[in-house]
This record gives C-alpha cells, sequence and structure tokens, in this order.
C-alpha cells in the first residue's frame, strides 16, 4: 500500500508541475516606442567608411538607428552588399569590377574621386580622395564656405569662390540660394577667395587636419 501511495503521489506532482508550467507566459514583445510614440526598430542612418587596400580602397556601410535620442529598440545592420556604390569618376577609379567584393574600389589611373553611397531611402555622407596606381589613397575633406554681407549677415548666392591648397588642385565653386557650396581640399593650409559683382572681394586662411573638419 505505501509503495501504490507514493507512486499515486509522485504522479499528481508531475501533472501538478506540467500544469503550472504551460501557465507561464512565453517572451514578451519589446516595446520599440514610449508613451509619446518616439522610438523605432527601424534604421534611419547610414555610416560609410572606406579603408585602403594597397593603391584601391574597400568601402563598409552600416544602417543604424543607434544615434538617435529616444532609442528602445538599437538597430546596427552591415549592408554593404545591399548598398548602391557610386564613383564620380569611373575612369579614374571604378566600383563593381569583375571579381571585385561589394564597396570594392579598384583605382585605374590618377586623379580625384568622390563615393556616394544609398541604401533604400539612406544616403552616407559623401567621400573623397585623391587616388593613383601604386600609391596609397589619400583623404580629402570637405570644406564648406559661406557667403555673407558683413553688413545685413544676409547669406549671398552668386559669390565665386576660389579655393588654393599647399596640398591641393586649385579649386572653385558657385554659392547657391542658401549662400554656400563645397569643394574638396587635402589637409593642409588652405586660402579661400571670394568674389561678387558690386561687393569688395573678400579673402580668408584656414588651416585644416584630418581630424580637425573647418566650414
Amino acid at each position: 500500500m505505501q509503495h501504490m501511495s507514493r507512486e499515486r503521489v509522485e504522479w499528481v506532482v508531475l501533472i501538478l508541475g506540467m500544469v503550472l508550467m504551460s501557465g507561464c507566459s512565453g517572451p514578451t514583445t519589446p516595446n520599440c516606442t514610449d508613451q509619446h510614440g518616439r522610438g523605432s526598430s527601424n534604421p534611419d542612418q547610414m555610416f560609410v567608411s572606406c579603408l585602403p587596400s594597397g593603391s584601391d580602397l574597400q568601402c563598409t556601410a552600416t544602417a543604424t538607428n543607434e544615434h538617435d535620442l529616444y532609442v528602445y529598440c538599437p538597430v546596427s545592420l552591415l549592408v554593404t552588399k545591399s548598398t548602391a556604390w557610386i564613383s564620380s569618376s569611373p575612369s579614374v577609379a571604378s566600383f563593381g569590377q569583375s571579381g571585385s567584393a561589394a564597396g570594392y574600389l579598384r583605382v585605374l589611373s590618377s586623379g580625384q574621386v568622390e563615393i556616394t553611397s544609398t541604401y533604400g531611402f539612406l544616403q552616407g555622407q559623401p567621400l573623397g580622395f585623391v587616388v593613383a596606381p601604386g600609391v596609397a589613397p589619400q583623404r580629402m575633406l570637405e570644406l564648406a564656405v559661406i557667403a555673407e554681407d558683413s553688413t545685413s549677415s544676409v547669406r549671398l548666392s552668386d559669390v565665386q569662390v576660389s579655393v588654393s591648397s599647399t596640398q591641393s588642385a586649385p579649386q572653385t565653386c558657385k554659392t547657391g540660394q542658401a549662400g554656400s557650396c563645397s569643394v574638396w581640399v587635402l589637409p593642409g593650409v588652405v586660402r579661400i577667395q571670394a568674389t561678387k559683382q558690386g561687393y569688395a572681394p573678400d579673402s580668408d586662411t584656414v588651416t585644416l587636419s584630418s581630424d580637425n573638419y573647418t566650414p
């Protein structure tokens, strides 16, 4: 009798344990927004980097939302293979060469190239390089120039800007309706000259380094 009773008790305990386990809730789905609807689980920024591979460049792209203010569901995706890579001068350096990995920029001749990238509706920051076969690429800086009326501080369009550098070839641009334009230059001492009909010419000199972006 005692032996039968013990078996019955163990069987009842086993069934009870199964019922308790079946009543437990599974893992909950994380809430990606707060009570104000802020936050998202979708990437909304794209970060691009290009590292030298001999005289060529291997570029990678990451889509993320980790740098947003309200992030409850962080996302970071390596999207190099799904990114559209564009070279401003395919005759100088080109993506998509036969046998090349995604994001691989093969240098064909000497010159300057601007790299742009797109993943869905996201765009990476443009990158500029001076390249040549057999020589490591040199990273350029994008120098943004803003022209304003010195009396009213109103931004001026159609200002002709000339940029000369100790390292780069002379560059020119013309300000648009927002009163700004930009050029690519190598780090070093840069002299900027601005002219517009009806205004006195102006000039300035800045020193740019690879870790000091100065508009």
